[in-house]
């Protein structure tokens, strides 16, 4: 019995080996064949999940890049933007979207329930090293080990046929039509899961400081790259649920990043109609604010927002 589970264990321990050294290695040939050349040049970046996603209509903005993507906590955002970052020197600003829901502990979930994990790892897993792995597979191997089994599958035969359509997927400006203001009808239209994860409990004390440190790194290799890192917080309606964790997301802000600019537009003068729920923007929403966004940053003066929306209120 000694000699079957130590023999079982090796097996196992082998195979882990060989999945992560199979994986490593295809990773960096997809990584070297593909191109993260934006192809704008643009001098702004944007990066953050859905909030940004829907507000920030980069047709409108002169130079900007819209690559935010919905239900992405910041351990993926960091991992999909180093090639880009690295690739595009005239990248001058990221900005990077920081909510109340981004402190949220339910963000821990968007890196590694399956829900997620699943999704992600299908488009970008290449990009995530050997320790963002390690993560993904200590916090849930089935999941992990199941989904890159089928990525490998699908990168080697990529590979083989030279079909490398890697860094073509990472995000971007998402156009939104007015939703049904029914709250029954609007469920009905998410899955179980993600409603589930997004019913944080906003009254808890806890956040999520997995999420908190990635955007830190996230931060700290813009910094290696001599890009500044501007913070911003999009249009919330007074009906968000997420305001209740206001003095929590405040103390996090300055404790841990009050040296970095911070653009505040949580309460920018929008109509009901400017929005599909209450923290993400309609098409016409979005229009509005990046043609006020596009003005912002000819006049480059960002320190002047917050002063903006005090004379507004």
């Amino acid at each position: 019995m000694r000699t079957f589970l130590k023999k079982t264990i090796i097996f196992l321990l082998s195979l882990i080996i060989l999945l992560f050294g199979v994986d490593w290695l295809s990773s960096e040939l997809v990584i070297e064949k593909s191109d993260f050349k934006l192809i704008s040049k643009p001098k702004y970046l944007v990066l953050g999940h859905s909030q940004p996603q829907h507000a920030f209509n980069d047709s409108l903005i002169k130079g900007l890049k819209n690559l935010a993507d919905g239900g992405e906590s910041y351990f993926y955002t960091y991992y999909k933007s180093v090639e880009v970052i690295k690739n595009n020197p005239t990248i001058e600003t990221v900005f990077i979207n920081f909510s109340n829901n981004n402190i949220a502990k339910s963000r821990d979930f968007w890196t590694w329930d399956c829900y997620f994990m699943v999704e992600r790892l299908k488009r970008f897993s290449h990009l995530i090293k050997i320790e963002g792995k390690l993560k993904l597979a200590y916090h849930n191997l089935p999941c992990f080990t199941e989904t890159m089994l089928f990525v490998l599958q699908e990168r080697l035969s990529d590979l083989l046929n030279q079909n490398l359509r890697y860094s073509t997927n990472l995000g971007g400006y998402k156009v939104s039509s007015k939703l049904s203001s029914n709250t029954e009808q609007l469920e009905t239209s998410l899955s179980t899961r993600l409603r589930i994860l997004n019913s944080f409990d906003s009254n808890s004390k806890e956040a999520s400081h997995h999420n908190l440190n990635y955007l830190n790194k996230l931060i700290e290799f813009c910094k290696k790259q001599d890009k500044q890192v501007v913070l911003v917080r999009l249009p919330q309606q007074e009906e968000y649920k997420f305001w209740k964790n206001e003095i929590e997301f405040s103390q996090i802000r300055k404790q841990y990043f009050t040296e970095l600019p911070f653009l505040d537009f949580a309460k920018f003068p929008l109509k009901d109609e400017d929005f599909i729920d209450h923290s993400h923007l309609s098409y016409q929403g979005a229009s509005r604010f990046s043609n006020y966004f596009g003005k912002l940053l000819k006049t480059k003066n960002y320190h002047l927002n917050q002063r903006y929306l005090d004379d507004k209120k």
